[in-house]
């Protein structure tokens, strides 16, 4: 079997499709912000969100599963009784709001938090953040 090398980046095509999944592993999954041993806030990749395709869902989805199974961890005595806000740092495209909502609804937080804040330096719409 012929080892064929690609001259770009000097490696196999199967090192490079290995690596292309193990990519797209990582990039399913958010960064997490904790302030003081609080989950406080998540931060889904802004490279995974298009202007007109909105957010990764996939990353959105496991951020909420994450915050779920970490804040009893961090709050033990009253993770139950204290609904902390949900936190969201984005999007970074007024197009991305629709795709946000969607996934808020689908998700269903409410149930786990006592409200949520979008923060978003970047939205410019005004349309779209008011439908929002």
């Amino acid at each position: 079997m012929e080892n064929t090398l690609r001259a770009k980046d000097n490696e196999t095509p199967v090192e490079h499709d290995t690596e292309e999944l193990e990519r797209k592993q990582r990039e399913s999954y958010p960064g997490l912000l904790m302030f003081r041993g609080t989950l406080a806030a998540f931060l889904f990749s802004s490279s995974e969100e298009k202007p007109t395709s909105g957010i990764n869902n996939l990353q959105f989805q496991n951020a909420i599963q994450i915050i779920r199974a970490l804040r009893p961890r961090l709050n033990p005595g009253n993770a139950a009784a204290v609904k902390p806000p949900l936190l969201i740092v984005g999007p970074s495209f007024s197009g991305s709001l629709e795709s946000l909502h969607a996934q808020l609804t689908a998700v269903r937080p409410e149930r786990d938090y006592s409200e949520i804040l979008v923060y978003s330096g970047s939205t410019t719409n005004r349309e779209s953040e008011e439908s929002f």
